[in-house]
Formats: C-alpha cells, sequence, structure tokens
C-alpha cells in the first residue's frame, strides 16, 4: 500500500489583491465549497460586512 497527501489551491482576488480562502468569511468560504461541490470550477463572491452575496 502506498500512501501520499493531496492539497486544493485556490486563487481567490477580492478587490483586485490576492487573498488566501480562510481569509474570507465564513459565508463566502461555505458559498465556494457548496459551489465546487456542484461541480464548478469557477465563480464570483461578493462580501458585504461579513456575508456572502451569490452572484446569477
Amino acid at each position: 500500500m502506498k500512501t501520499g497527501t493531496w492539497t486544493a489551491a485556490f486563487t481567490i482576488y477580492v478587490e483586485g489583491t490576492m487573498v488566501d480562502f480562510t481569509e474570507l468569511s465564513e459565508d463566502s468560504q461555505l458559498h465556494i465549497l457548496r459551489l465546487l461541490s456542484q461541480g464548478f470550477t469557477s465563480g464570483e463572491v461578493i462580501e458585504h460586512d461579513g456575508e456572502a452575496r451569490e452572484v446569477s
């Protein structure tokens, strides 16, 4: 048996500045994870006072 490791990497820009996934609000993180689970590979998120709003 062989074991290994894996890493998921995100490139996220907010207002033109690259930010780490963990720097986003919990709502934005959940929004991104929800879209990933639905098969999306990119999208948009808007942070308003710590709340993510989905963009159609």
